[in-house]
């Protein structure tokens, strides 16, 4: 593989660069690796790279076809919509073929994950037992994972009694004397659905925040992504899509769409997301 230097992709790369400019952060990051590993594969600007060159490299380069469908569409970007240009049928074949890949790989992980299912009343008897052992950090990570239906990066979130000192882009729990707000404004899809507040009344959730140190990270010290990762590993009872999987199945199995819209706005994940990659039924 060749390797890739600034220098060769300058001129393409800068383009492709300011065409996302003003995608979600983690859109931008995704997209910028995405190129740069199709191009280090193709060793050339992508516009002079043909789609059946493409089909062959991006074949080799990875099994999954959703990773197959993410190098694709930074190829697309930099062949049509850079360009001013239509999409070619040909790619738009292509990329239907990648859909449908994706969703037998979908049912098949799905069928797996089905057998696998932890149910919601284990998950509470799980919530009751750190809070017996006075374990509150873990009791108030496990709650908001099941009840926001939330992401890991949601976690990244200071515990305060003083409303005065939120801000405008940070995540809090901010605790009254009835009440916990959660306020989620730094996550992974925030530039779509912004702010989300969920206010609690549950009494063993407020008085397990109160125990907290108060104007502190919920996991203090965990200024990194893989350092939070670590502590939820401890924290939660299993990893927070399985929090959703569990959730998800028992919407599947009640046919409440009403709760799988209230799913959808407290996690900030469209509905059809959610009925693709959650719905062990789908």
């Amino acid at each position: 593989m060749t390797i890739m230097r600034e220098i060769d992709m300058e001129s393409e790369f800068s383009r492709f660069q300011n065409f996302i400019k003003d995608k979600a952060p983690h859109t931008i990051k995704s997209y910028l690796q995405n190129y740069k590993k199709v191009r280090d594969k193709v060793g050339k600007e992508l516009c002079d790279v043909p789609l059946e060159d493409l089909v062959l490299d991006i074949g080799q380069m990875s099994d999954s076809y959703a990773s197959q469908k993410a190098f694709a569409n930074v190829w697309s970007l930099c062949n049509y919509k850079m360009q001013g240009r239509e999409t070619h049928p040909a790619y738009i074949k292509y990329y239907t073929y990648l859909e449908g890949k994706i969703e037998e790989q979908l049912r098949a992980k799905h069928k797996e994950l089905k057998s696998d299912i932890i149910p919601m009343k284990t998950l509470i008897e799980h919530e009751n037992k750190m809070y017996k052992d006075e374990q509150f950090q873990k009791y108030v990570a496990c709650f908001i994972v099941r009840n926001c239906f939330c992401r890991n990066k949601d976690l990244d979130i200071t515990l305060t009694n003083i409303p005065e000192s939120v801000n405008d882009y940070e995540n809090f729990l901010v605790v009254y004397d009835n009440k916990v707000t959660v306020i989620r404004q730094d996550y992974k899809t925030s530039k779509v659905y912004k702010k989300i507040e969920t206010i609690f009344t549950d009494k063993k959730f407020l008085n397990a925040c109160n125990k907290l140190s108060m104007n502190k990270k919920l996991f203090n010290g965990a200024d990194t992504t893989a350092k939070l990762q670590n502590r939820l590993k401890n924290a939660l009872y299993t990893n927070e899509v399985q929090y959703l999987n569990t959730k998800i199945d028992e919407i599947s199995r009640t046919g409440d769409l009403k709760e799988l819209k209230r799913v959808s706005e407290l996690r900030g994940t469209g509905l059809e997301q959610l009925i693709t990659s959650y719905n062990l039924d789908f």
